[in-house]
């Protein structure tokens, strides 16, 4: 058996913890972009996963990195529902717990009561200032009540609702950003981040941005579409959009592609130019929803390679544990070794 001095032995450890901390160290560019499959733990087969994100990113679902799991089919309470509505609405003092924020949406007049579950018409009062209309006798009743997962679809279709107040993002400080392919992704090393090139415009990406239907790796971004954005002014330099919150859904795309193409052909068919405007309109929503399936297949890879990438980075993380320990049994067992090889005195 080999047999190393003291040096040796450091060095070894040394370089072990090295190369676990150089397996992991790829995850780290990407640890601070939240999407649906590092948000929450439980939201995976949630049909409102991606929503849930949007929302958390616009400041309407208040987020939390205390909090692991969402509980999307658990019935949403009206002191959550206040919470939300509180911190959204910036009701709530700084510092303030979840209870004390409710009770401020509740003195503000954003909900009516804090027991109970909440019900569309709560949702209605609480971000949307009762403006939407909600029929008794409609698909969604105003005295409905709702998941967690249901309030996060039902608020995010309707982010562009008109309001008095403005558009729901518009009330958060955002605007709307840009949209196409992601021509590059540029790390930055100076102030540790990234730019993002859209078209012919450079934008940074802000430290924590919420990405729909895309990789948490920026770099995978590349070749795919950009369905919609939301920037605000970047902190380091106002000057300069940042991008908050991305979405790159191919569905989305790819139904936008639908109705360019019909609007296409009817305005063709209206100017007698029927064939060919119809034609030209055709082929670009093609290529719009080309690169929206190759947005949704390189996701769908990049979300199948990740969870074995992880994995492989926390086995060399834990390879490099189990050597810490081994080496620190092998000490002291060879100290127990001297101390009873020592004569009795």
């Amino acid at each position: 058996m080999l047999r190393m001095g003291k040096g040796g032995r450091t060095i070894v450890l040394a370089a072990m913890l090295l190369l676990a901390s150089a397996a992991l160290d790829p995850f780290r560019a990407a640890a601070h972009v939240v999407t649906s499959a590092n948000a929450y733990a439980d939201i995976s087969l949630s049909p409102a996963q991606e929503e849930i994100v949007l929302l958390t990113g616009m400041g309407i679902i208040a987020y939390s990195h205390d909090e692991t799991t969402f509980r999307p089919l658990d019935k949403l309470k009206r002191s959550e529902l206040a919470y939300w509505a509180a911190e959204f609405h910036r009701q709530a003092e700084a510092g303030a717990t979840a209870e004390q924020a409710a009770r401020s949406a509740l003195s503000a007049g954003l909900i009516g009561s804090l027991d109970g579950n909440a019900d569309y018409g709560d949702v209605n009062r609480a971000f949307f200032g009762g403006e939407l209309t909600l029929e008794p006798s409609g698909k969604l009743r105003p005295d409905d009540e709702l998941t967690r997962e249901q309030f996060a679809a039902f608020v995010s279709e309707r982010l562009q609702e008109p309001l008095s107040e403005g558009t729901l993002p518009e009330q958060a400080g955002y605007e709307s950003g840009p949209a196409g392919i992601v021509e590059r992704v540029v790390v930055e090393e100076e102030r540790d981040g990234y730019d993002v090139q859209i078209g012919d415009q450079s934008y940074r990406l802000y430290e924590h941005p919420r990405v729909m239907g895309a990789s948490s790796d920026p770099a995978q971004w590349e070749g795919q579409v950009l369905v919609r954005s939301w920037t605000k002014p970047d902190a380091a330099d106002s000057r300069k959009l940042a991008l908050h919150v991305l979405d790159f859904s191919a569905a989305e795309a790819g139904a936008e592609a639908a109705a360019e193409a019909a609007a296409g052909a009817d305005a063709g068919g209206a100017a007698g130019v029927d064939a060919d405007a119809g034609a030209d309109a055709n082929a670009g929503a093609d290529a719009v929803a080309g690169h929206a399936g190759h947005a949704a297949a390189g996701e769908a890879a990049s979300a199948q390679a990740q969870p074995e990438g992880r994995l492989s980075a926390v086995a060399v993380g834990a390879v490099g544990a189990a050597a810490l320990l081994f080496l620190l049994a092998a000490a002291a067992a060879r100290r127990r070794r001297r101390r009873d090889a020592k004569p009795a005195e």
